[in-house]
């Protein structure tokens, strides 16, 4: 898009969409890319994007959702946003002396897959769980008949032993998911390895950050400072200067 975007709805459900100019949403802009989203500048915006978004100058009173959120300019601001990503948030400045809040929060792509595939899991489960009664029900009764039979048939031994096998398969495969449920809940409390973090140049104060479930605000500005997560916790250092 070459020129200027106020109150559009704007979607690449493939692609990415790249904004030249600025966006002046007044709370109605809505830009979407699925691959990514690039903006020189947006005010009053929401941003969607599986891959990254980036931008050249401010973001201001805007929502942006993304894997990361990059800035592509040497005199960016991030101001009065709100915002959510999986890994990273680059940017110059966060706020301004004349006030605003910014509120960052880092997701969990891992966790969130693993409740999905949780779900799958635990429709399986039922459905298998309810097989299973039927064939305890049927070997119960197969059992019951054969025991008071004065003459016990060669296919009527057939027929108690695949119900038998069947019961003792189907029972195999509901350990196996048990088994798999475990792993996804171990995986999912493991976030000693997740990406999340912030490098700022300079931010003020009223800056609101949560990583994975633990809130942070910072009530006094930094300088030239990374917030991320490590050892389980959010973590602030120094940020590391390009080599000369």
């Amino acid at each position: 898009i070459e020129g200027e975007v106020e109150g559009a709805r704007i979607i690449s459900r493939n692609g990415y969409v790249h904004v030249k100019k600025g966006i002046f949403g007044k709370g109605k802009a809505v830009i979407q890319g699925a691959k990514g989203v690039r903006v020189h500048m947006a005010q009053g915006a929401e941003i969607i994007s599986q891959g990254d978004v980036s931008f050249d100058l401010n973001l201001l009173d805007s929502k942006v959702k993304a894997n990361s959120l990059l800035s592509s300019g040497n005199n960016t601001l991030i101001n009065n946003c709100n915002v959510l990503v999986y890994e990273k948030v680059v940017t110059r400045k966060l706020g301004t002396p004349s006030g605003g809040t910014i509120s960052i929060e880092f997701l969990n792509r891992q966790e969130e897959e693993s409740i999905g595939k949780f779900e799958e899991l635990n429709a399986l489960y039922t459905k298998l769980k309810a097989v299973s009664e039927q064939l305890e029900k049927r070997l119960r009764t197969m059992k019951a008949i054969l025991k008071k039979a004065t003459e016990v048939t060669q296919r009527s031994k057939e027929e108690l032993k695949t119900v038998l096998i069947q019961y003792e398969g189907n029972k195999k495969k509901m350990a196996l998911i048990k088994k798999k449920r475990n792993s996804l809940t171990q995986l999912s409390l493991d976030k000693s390895h997740l990406p999340a973090c912030i490098e700022i140049d300079e931010f003020l104060p009223k800056l609101s950050v949560e990583m994975y479930g633990e809130e942070r605000d910072f009530i006094e500005g930094l300088q030239d400072v990374k917030i991320h997560w490590d050892m389980d916790h959010i973590q602030i250092s120094p940020k590391e200067k390009p080599e000369s």
